[in-house]
């Protein structure tokens, strides 16, 4: 008998979540090797997409096979299996140490977004005239949310993403010395934030911690996430770019900030 029977008669003795979960597992090796042979520059269209089916795949694919019990029937001469138990108990030791640590990096992640939204809403409010600045920006860029723009405590300017309910408006936080800049420079903070806001920058990459939560065993998923949040500024600064109707001030003030 050769090592090909002996796998097909391994994984048939594989419970359903068994299988779900050697399949997950091999779901992510094949998209980081896809991830490793992508060619384009940092920010290419390709690159975002490429980064965004591969989030939408590793949450979909595993779930629709476990749903539909989603089947490839292979034709054999004889039909053979393992009587035994061990795999099956061995895949619920693999899936209770699984939901453990699923459970633990949920937790973790969920801390460090209430914690980051909490932190910016302690922030004092920008003063008014950059309020306005920002309403001017969201009307160039058609984004009808509510946006609540704050400084301190920060060297970058960076947001949050809004949250559930139409109630929840978005936070953009500046530096606590923008709110003495030149106006230039702080249309080019708040386009900036804008247009990733625009981009629901912010939600792909809350979708991506809960992901990387699922996939803790897989570390490559975790740089999966990063390379996707180092691609969604390029295309977000284009925006914002042509937003600003200015190439050469655009560019001057980009330089001097």
């Amino acid at each position: 008998m050769n090592p090909l029977t002996y796998l097909a008669m391994a994984l048939d003795t594989l419970p359903d979540f068994g299988r779900v979960l050697l399949l997950a597992f091999l779901l992510t090796l094949v998209l980081y090797g896809f991830t490793r042979l992508l060619p384009g520059q940092l920010g290419s269209t390709l690159q975002v997409l490429y980064r965004k089916g591969a989030l939408l795949a590793l949450l979909g694919v595993p779930l629709a096979v476990y749903l539909f019990n989603v089947q490839v029937p292979v034709p054999v001469d004889e039909f053979q299996a393992f009587s035994t138990p061990v795999p099956g108990y061995v895949a619920s030791v693999l899936l209770l140490s699984w939901l453990l640590g699923v459970g633990y990096h949920t937790s973790k992640a969920l801390k460090v977004l209430r914690l980051t939204r909490v932190t910016a809403q302690q922030y004092p409010d920008a003063p008014a005239k950059i309020a306005a600045r920002c309403q001017h920006w969201q009307k160039r860029l058609a984004y009808p949310r509510e946006v609540h723009v704050c400084a301190g405590g920060a060297e970058q300017s960076w947001h949050v993403g809004p949250g559930l309910g139409k109630s929840r408006a978005a936070i953009i936080c500046l530096p606590t010395a923008a709110i003495n800049w030149p106006v230039g420079l702080i249309d080019v903070l708040l386009l900036s934030q804008l247009a990733q806001l625009k981009h629901s920058q912010w939600g792909w990459l809350v979708l991506g911690r809960l992901v990387q939560a699922l996939y803790w065993p897989a570390p490559w998923v975790s740089e999966l996430l990063q390379e996707l949040a180092k691609h969604l500024v390029e295309p977000a600064e284009r925006l914002a770019a042509s937003a600003y109707r200015d190439n050469e001030g655009w560019a001057r003030d980009v330089r001097s900030l």
